[in-house]
């Protein structure tokens, strides 16, 4: 059973409050760029922590999407962007998410 868009939501909402990152989709303790399953990634970008948590992010991306006027990645990865921007984001998409369920 896949998980719904709610559930991936707020379990990326958790990856990116253990850690976050930009420039890559996730980190490990290092610093160096590794793959999002990878055991070793500590931090997550917007779209590495979907990609952690689902193979299904098409309906995730686009709840979160929906307030960013961009892609993921180019929204986490502004200049000047910070980790608290990103939980906000997140908390929104997942607001609305419940409040449509």
């Amino acid at each position: 059973m896949s998980k719904s868009v709610i559930e991936v939501l707020k379990e990326a909402r958790e990856k990116i409050r253990q850690g976050w990152c930009q420039g890559g989709p996730a980190r490990d303790h290092r610093d160096a760029t590794i793959s999002t399953g990878d055991p070793n990634a500590c931090k997550w970008c917007l779209f590495g922590a979907l990609m952690a948590v689902t193979d299904d992010w098409d309906g995730p991306r686009a709840a979160i999407k929906e307030f960013t006027g961009c892609s993921l990645a180019e929204w986490n990865d502004a200049p000047g962007r910070t980790k608290a921007e990103v939980l906000a984001l997140l908390d929104k998409a997942i607001e609305r998410a419940e409040a449509e369920a």
